[in-house]
């Protein structure tokens, strides 16, 4: 039961974040703003919701963009069991802007070379 206590959540309200830390001290947080009578709905999420949703996104993108090119499948294999060497690996081949795009919804990577390729051509 400690362990959970421990993990990273994340309390918003409305659009304002209202903590990041252990669920203990989120839950005492959003506590504290119920009892003083906050004016919006308060939602918490944990690490895995986040990740959940990310995945989801560049699956979305990869599916409507990608679906027709080399490595889609494995990528989307490496994409949901979170093997972000092996997603880089299957998507090395196609355009610099899907890759980049794709990569950022995954892992929230900067737009940056993904392949000894771009390394090349980039100044």
């Amino acid at each position: 039961m400690s362990g959970l206590l421990s993990k990273p959540h994340k309390a918003f309200e409305g659009h304002r974040l209202l903590l990041a830390g252990p669920l203990v001290a989120v839950a005492l947080a959003v506590k504290t703003a119920t009892e003083n009578g906050a004016p919006n709905t308060i939602l918490v999420f944990d690490k895995r919701q986040a990740r959940r949703a990310a995945q989801e996104a560049a699956s979305h993108f990869m599916q409507a963009v990608a679906g027709d090119l080399p490595g889609y499948e494995e990528a989307t294999r490496a994409l949901f069991s979170d093997d972000r060497p092996r997603l880089g690996h299957s998507i090395a081949d196609w355009p610099h802007d899907i890759r980049a795009h794709a990569l950022r919804l995954a892992f929230g990577v900067p737009d940056a070379p993904t392949s000894e390729r771009d390394r090349k051509e980039t100044p």
